[in-house]
This record gives structure tokens, sequence and C-alpha cells, in this order.
């Protein structure tokens, strides 16, 4: 073979290379997408204490629940939800108000606090007894 064809066999392939790679960084580029502003912050409250107070972060201020667990929304399933700005702190304090019973037979109950980020669950604590406390704390991210 000439030199003349290994010149154009090599400028061929110089071509190809550089389309594949142009390909390849321009698929890069299109599917970074930026993060999302917001997220979405799921508070649960499980536990079987008949007599428990709630309080959580929600976007327009603290909102607090009493009553029986677990946790319940207005469609009647478990926990409460918002769209909330990326890296706002967020709680939930769930307190056991029991105050009558045996520990040892289970009356007092148990309480336990949730909070989940797109899903993925960033703070989790349990606790059982009479006036027993758990907090969670996380920000709203992951």
């Amino acid at each position: 073979m000439s030199a003349k064809a290994f010149l154009w066999i090599g400028a061929g392939l110089a071509v190809l290379v550089a389309g594949a790679v142009a390909q390849l960084v321009a698929e890069g580029v299109d599917n970074e997408k930026p993060p999302s502003k917001t997220v979405l912050v799921e508070f649960r409250a499980p536990g079987n204490s008949t007599a428990a107070t709630v309080s959580w972060s929600a976007p327009d201020g603290t909102r607090t629940y009493t009553g029986e667990l677990p946790l319940r929304n207005t469609n009647g399933t478990q926990g409460v939800s918002y769209e909330m700005p990326r890296g706002t702190p967020v709680s939930i304090t769930v307190t056991n108000e029991g105050g009558m019973g045996s520990t040892s037979l289970g009356f007092a109950g148990t309480v336990a606090c949730h909070i989940r980020v797109d899903g993925r669950l960033i703070s989790d604590e349990s606790a059982k007894g009479f006036h027993s406390s758990v907090t969670c704390k996380a920000s709203a991210d992951w």
C-alpha cells in the first residue's frame, strides 16, 4: 500500500474517532440534569401508643398532632409529606403521653420517628415506655 493510502485511511479513522468522542460528550452533557430545587420529605410516626404527641416541621411552620399512633394523613395512609426546598432543616418529635399500665405487659406503648427524603430513609429512632420521646432531625437533602 502506498503512503498516500495510509494517509487517507489515517485521516478517515481520525474523523470517525473524533465523531464518536463528540457524540459521547454530547450525550453526557444532555443527561446531566441539575438537581431539583425541592425534595419530597416524608415524616412518619409509627408505634402503638394510644396517647402520643407528634410535632414536625412543615413548610408553613410546626404542625402538631395528639392522639393514637401511627400518624396518618388525611387519606388515612401513614405519614405526612411535603415538597420542601433542598437543604431545609427538618425534624419530627414523638412523645408517648401514656401514664398508666405496665411496661412489662406492654400497655405503655412504643413510639418511633422516621424521615424520608425522596424515598430514602435518612433518620430513624424508636423508644418504648411511659413518657418516652424520640426526635429525628435531618436536612432535606441526601
